[in-house]
């Protein structure tokens, strides 16, 4: 069975977004602990958490104090997820990523998901990119367009690379760093991934179901998920 950390920065808690946060982990399948990392001390009222452990951490460097808990933690879990905190991850995205992560010939790829509304709308393209691979008789389709999705997730093996890159190991962090790092190793100017591609089914016509992760709170309108035919 794997073991989850899940590491979440709330610069000012938002109490009902951390509540729908931990409503979300609580359905998952696997014990996670929840890592919240806040400026706030103020103590709140917020839901049960059921599926292992839940950590405030007050810091003033968020995201310096991440990356160190990272460091920290490396050996202890057998994945571990950063996601901005308007993010919601559904257990059968995460089932999804280990399913599709260490099939033969796509080692070289980030695994990519598609970022919706609560409405089922994408949030980042109104047009799906038209570039495409084929691995393994399965149909992939490349998104060089718009793969920043406020979450990524790591193995260790994955982490322990990450870990070692010259933005992590920088005593000087800055804006910078700090975005490519929240991005992850995919980040469009390293050399981690050849691209970030995403599996589809029936044929090639259709995105993968699970590849879908939820945007809180957002207005933003666009093309329907169930739609996408490729």
């Amino acid at each position: 069975m794997y073991t989850l950390s899940v590491h979440i920065p709330f610069k000012r808690i938002d109490i009902n977004r951390l509540n729908k946060i931990i409503r979300n982990y609580n359905k998952y399948n696997i014990k996670t602990d929840l890592y919240i990392y806040t400026k706030e001390k103020t103590q709140y009222e917020i839901d049960n958490y059921t599926n292992n452990k839940i950590i405030i951490v007050i810091t003033e460097h968020i995201n310096n104090t991440i990356r160190k808990m990272l460091k920290c933690l490396k050996d202890n879990y057998d994945i571990n997820m950063f996601t901005e905190n308007d993010m919601l991850v559904p257990f059968k995205a995460l089932n999804y990523w280990l399913e599709n992560k260490n099939i033969k010939n796509i080692k070289n790829y980030n695994l990519g998901f598609i970022r919706v509304n609560e409405n089922n709308e994408i949030v980042d393209v109104h047009h799906l990119p038209s570039k495409y691979i084929i691995i393994n008789n399965t149909r992939y389709l490349i998104n060089d367009t718009h793969s920043y999705c406020g979450v990524w997730i790591y193995d260790k093996e994955s982490l322990y690379k990450w870990l070692k890159s010259e933005f992590l190991q920088s005593q000087n962090q800055n804006k910078t760093n700090d975005n490519i790092f929240r991005f992850g190793m995919h980040f469009p100017l390293l050399d981690y991934y050849e691209n970030t591609i995403i599996p589809t089914i029936r044929n090639g016509k259709l995105l993968h179901p699970d590849c879908v992760i939820l945007k809180m709170n957002t207005n933003v309108k666009g093309l329907k998920f169930h739609k996408c035919i490729i």
